[in-house]
């Protein structure tokens, strides 16, 4: 399978990351289950520089058959956090 070329949009945020070092770019691709490659594994394939991967389903409510649902209120803050931190050192 061919990988599409990058848009516009990617190309210059490529292209400047140093210039908005406030700027994190995060790619939140996801794919139901059992599809491959895994948005994963794309990501690992290639990526815009200095993007980080954002897994929903480290985040996902847990105990359901319905894949990438939002987690409730209750959910452990502590599973936030360790995404959010994942992502902030990536």
């Amino acid at each position: 399978m061919r990988t599409p070329a990058p848009s516009t949009r990617q190309r210059r945020l490529a292209g400047h990351p140093s210039r908005r070092p406030h700027v994190r770019i995060v790619d939140s691709s996801f794919k139901l289950p059992g599809i491959t490659p895994t948005a994963r594994e794309d990501y690992d394939r290639g990526h815009i520089p200095g993007a980080v991967f954002f897994d929903i389903d480290d985040i996902a409510q847990p105990g359901t058959s319905l894949p990438h649902m939002i987690p409730r209120p209750n959910f452990s803050r502590a599973r936030w956090r360790r995404s959010h931190r994942a992502m902030m050192t990536g």
